[in-house]
C-alpha cells in the first residue's frame, strides 16, 4: 500500500509535548446532606477560574461519564489511586494520590499486584477513605445489571482483571458468576489485591488507577440511589447525590446554569495546585460565551470558523488538536451489499478520498491513519508515536494517500472481481452533527464523480447517535446492520497499542467487524511488551496499524483542531494543548 502522509508540522509541533490519555480523578465533595467543609475549603488557594460549557453535564458519576465534559468535571473533582500530574524533568508524572506507594507485584510473573491505600485517606467529608471504598466500586463498574459501558476501559492498559469481563457480561450470556471469583479482593492491611489474567507492569497498573472510571463512589449514596431492580442508580445525578474525593470538591450544581467547586480541605496532594476554586458555565450560545470571554466573566472561550477572521493572530489563542480521526467504518461482513467484502473495492475509497479538500470543510487536517498525534510513544520524554520514523514510514507525504488513478483501477478489478457493473453505499451519520453531515456529502459528490454516478450510487442517512452505535455493535447478531458510517473513538493517550486495542479478534463491541489473524498477532505481540521497551513496541504497533489499512475495514478522513481562546489572567503548566492532562485546569494559575 502506498505511504502515507503524516499530519502537518504545526500540528507536530503543538503536539511536541503532549502527554498521555485518560481522565484522572480528583477532587471532593459532600455526602449526600452536605458536611460543611465548603466554607473552610474557600480559604485554601487564591483566585476562581470561571469556564464555560455548551452543554450541562450528564452525571457525576465516574461508571457512566459519557463525553468530555462529564470526564472533566469527575476528573476535577474525583480522587484516584494514582494521579498523573505535570511533571518537573519530565512532562508529567505519575504520583501516588490515594496509594501508598507504588503498586506492588506480590508473585514473580506480574499477575497478582497489591496497592496499598493511604491510613490517613479521608472523602471531602472528613470520613475514612479505604480500600475497600475502590473495591466496591470496581464491583460496581463491572455490575452486570448495570450495564456500565466503560467496564472495559481497564483493558485499554492492559490490566485484565480475572473474571471481570465474565462477572460484568453473566446477564447477558445467562452465566453464572460470583463477585467472590473476580480478582479484587482487600486485604487486612488496608490494600486492594489484584489478580490478573496477563502479566502487566507497575506503570500499567499506576495508569489503570489513574483512569477516571476508577474513581472511588460512596456506597451508602450509591445504594441509596439504587432502583427497585438494581439496574441503576442516581448516584452523581446532582451534586448532593456525590461524594467528592479529589483536589476539589462541588458545593452546588444547577441544572443547565451552573457548577461550582472549591479546594478540598482533605486532599493529600495539596502541593502544586494553587486555585481556590473552579466554576463552570452551561452556556449555549456560542455568540453569548464569546461577549462573556470580552467582558472577562470566563476564563476561555472556542472560536468558530468565523471568529478566526478577527481572533486569528490572537497570542491568547491554544490550538486543540482532536484525539480521534473522523473514519468511515465500513461493514466488512455485510452479505446483501457483498461488494463490502472486496478488499479492493475498500481500498478504493481509502485512496480516492481528497483528504486535503476534505479537511476545509472545518477546523481539520488531513488524516490517513488512525493513531493520532496524541497518542505517547515514549513516557519519559513524551514523545508521540507519530513523531517516530517506524511510524511515518507507511504514510504517504506527498498527498495524504490521495490516489485518484490507482482509486479508480481498483475500483474497476473490484466491480470486475464480484461480478458487478455498478455499486451502492449508504453511509450513516449522527443527526446532530452538521460537520459529519458536511463531511459525508462531500465524500458523497467526490466518490460518485471519481468512480462514475454510474457506477457508484452513495446516499446518506443521518442517525441519532446512541442508535447509530448500537447499529454499528449489532453486527455480531446481524451481518447486515449497516453499510458504512462515521466513526471517530479515542483511547488511552498513554499507549498508542490502546488505540488498535478494538480491532484485535478478542475485542468485545466492537463498531466494526474486522476480525483479522495478522493484524491481531501483531497487536498481541505489541501490547505483551512492557512499555518502556519503546522501539520495540513502536515496531509491533506499526506493523498493526499497517496491516490494518491495508485492508481497509474503514476509511480514514481527518481530524479535528479546535482554538481556543484563554485569558490572561490565566498560566497554564503548559504553553501547548497536553493531550492527556488536557488544560490541566487543577494546576493553573490565575492573576
Amino acid at each position: 500500500m502506498k505511504k502515507r502522509r503524516l499530519l502537518s508540522l504545526v500540528l507536530a509541533a503543538v503536539m511536541a509535548l503532549s502527554l498521555l490519555t485518560g481522565c484522572q480523578g480528583g477532587g471532593t465533595n459532600n455526602s449526600g446532606s452536605g458536611d460543611g467543609s465548603g466554607t473552610e475549603a474557600e480559604t485554601l488557594g487564591s483566585g476562581t477560574l470561571n469556564l464555560v460549557y455548551s452543554e450541562d453535564i450528564d452525571t457525576l458519576n465516574p461508571h457512566m461519564e459519557r463525553s468530555s465534559a462529564d470526564a472533566e468535571i469527575i476528573w476535577s473533582v474525583g480522587g484516584v489511586l494514582y494521579r498523573i500530574a505535570p511533571g518537573t524533568d519530565t512532562p508529567y508524572e505519575i504520583v501516588p494520590e490515594y496509594a501508598d506507594g507504588k503498586p506492588e507485584m506480590a508473585d514473580e510473573e506480574g499477575l497478582v499486584w497489591r496497592i496499598k491505600v493511604r491510613d490517613d485517606a479521608k472523602w471531602a467529608d472528613g470520613s475514612a477513605l479505604t480500600a475497600n471504598d475502590f473495591a466496591y466500586s470496581l464491583k460496581m463498574l463491572y455490575d452486570p445489571l448495570l450495564l456500565n459501558a466503560p467496564g472495559t476501559t481497564l483493558d485499554e492498559y492492559g490490566v485484565y482483571i480475572v473474571n471481570s469481563t465474565e462477572y460484568m457480561t453473566q446477564a447477558a450470556d445467562g452465566t453464572t458468576v460470583a463477585w467472590e471469583d473476580v480478582g479484587v479482593k482487600v486485604t487486612d492491611d488496608n490494600a486492594l489485591e489484584l489478580t490478573l489474567e496477563k502479566a502487566a507492569s507497575a506503570s500499567q497498573v499506576e495508569m489503570a488507577f489513574s483512569s477516571c472510571i476508577t474513581v472511588p463512589v460512596k456506597e451508602e449514596l450509591y445504594e441509596a440511589g439504587m432502583s427497585e431492580d438494581k439496574s441503576e442508580t442516581n448516584y452523581g445525578s446532582s451534586w448532593d447525590k456525590f461524594a467528592s474525593s479529589g483536589p476539589f470538591m462541588i458545593t452546588g450544581w444547577t441544572k443547565d446554569a451552573e457548577i461550582s467547586m472549591v479546594r478540598n480541605p482533605n486532599y493529600p496532594l495539596q502541593d502544586g495546585i494553587s486555585l481556590a476554586g473552579i466554576t463552570y458555565k452551561i452556556v449555549p450560545e456560542a455568540g453569548t460565551q464569546l461577549q462573556l470571554f470580552e467582558s472577562g466573566q470566563i476564563d476561555m472561550v472556542s472560536l468558530s470558523e468565523a471568529d478566526l477572521e478577527q481572533y486569528g493572530e490572537d497570542p491568547r489563542i491554544l490550538v486543540v488538536p482532536g484525539g480521534g480521526v473522523l473514519c468511515i467504518g465500513l461493514d466488512i461482513i455485510n452479505t446483501e451489499n457483498p461488494i463490502l467484502q472486496n478488499q479492493k473495492f475498500r481500498q478504493a475509497l481509502f485512496f480516492g478520498t481528497n483528504r486535503a479538500e476534505a479537511a476545509k470543510l472545518g477546523s481539520n487536517v488531513p488524516a490517513d491513519y488512525f493513531i493520532t498525534e496524541a497518542y505517547i510513544i515514549d513516557m519519559e520524554t513524551g514523545t508521540p508515536y507519530r513523531d517516530l520514523d517506524v511510524a511515518k514510514s507507511y504514510i504517504d507525504t506527498e498527498n495524504y494517500s490521495y490516489d485518484p488513478e490507482l482509486a479508480k483501477q481498483l475500483f474497476e478489478e473490484a466491480l470486475q472481481e464480484t461480478g458487478q457493473t455498478s455499486a451502492t453505499l449508504e453511509i450513516l451519520y449522527q443527526d446532530s452533527s452538521e460537520s459529519r453531515k458536511s463531511v459525508c456529502e462531500y465524500l458523497q459528490s467526490s466518490w460518485q464523480n471519481l468512480f462514475g454516478t454510474d457506477k457508484l450510487t452513495v446516499t446518506l442517512q443521518a442517525v441519532p447517535s446512541q442508535q447509530l452505535s448500537e447499529r454499528y455493535r449489532s453486527h455480531t447478531e446481524n451481518p447486515n446492520a449497516f453499510e458504512a458510517g462515521v466513526i471517530q473513538s479515542t483511547y488511552n493517550f498513554l499507549d498508542p497499542a490502546s488505540a488498535l486495542m478494538e480491532w484485535n479478534m478478542n475485542a468485545t463491541r466492537k463498531k466494526i467487524p474486522y476480525y483479522d489473524e495478522e493484524f491481531t498477532a501483531a497487536y498481541d505481540a505489541a501490547v505483551a511488551l512492557p512499555m518502556e521497551d519503546v522501539e520495540g513496541r513502536a515496531e509491533m504497533i506499526a506493523q498493526a496499524e499497517s496491516i490494518m489499512l491495508e485492508d481497509a475495514p474503514f476509511v480514514p478522513v481527518a481530524q479535528t483542531i479546535s482554538n481556543v481562546l484563554i485569558s490572561e489572567r490565566v498560566t497554564l503548566p503548559y504553553t501547548t494543548y497536553n493531550s492527556v492532562l488536557r488544560y490541566a485546569w487543577p494546576w493553573a494559575q490565575v492573576q
